[in-house]
């Protein structure tokens, strides 16, 4: 298992909502959350399964596919 981090355009809990489906699907996930109090409302996941990339590369998807933009740090 491994942590991951990305820095969002989300802006409130209603924004948090939105994106809960579609990273709910993603099957390789165990657990995330975003801290909306941080200035870059940091996306904290963890995964396991698949590599970092491809996670990676599910949450940008996700999170587009939800109108909002995420980026790995």
């Amino acid at each position: 298992m491994y942590t991951l981090k990305f820095k969002t355009n989300l802006k409130c809990e209603g924004c948090k909502n939105a994106v809960r489906p579609f990273l709910n699907q993603i099957d390789a996930i165990n657990s995330w959350d975003v801290d909306l109090t941080h200035n870059d409302k940091i996306l904290t996941l963890e995964a396991n399964t698949l590599s970092e990339d491809e996670i990676a590369a599910q949450v940008k998807e996700a999170f587009n596919q939800a109108g909002y933009i995420a980026e790995k740090i």
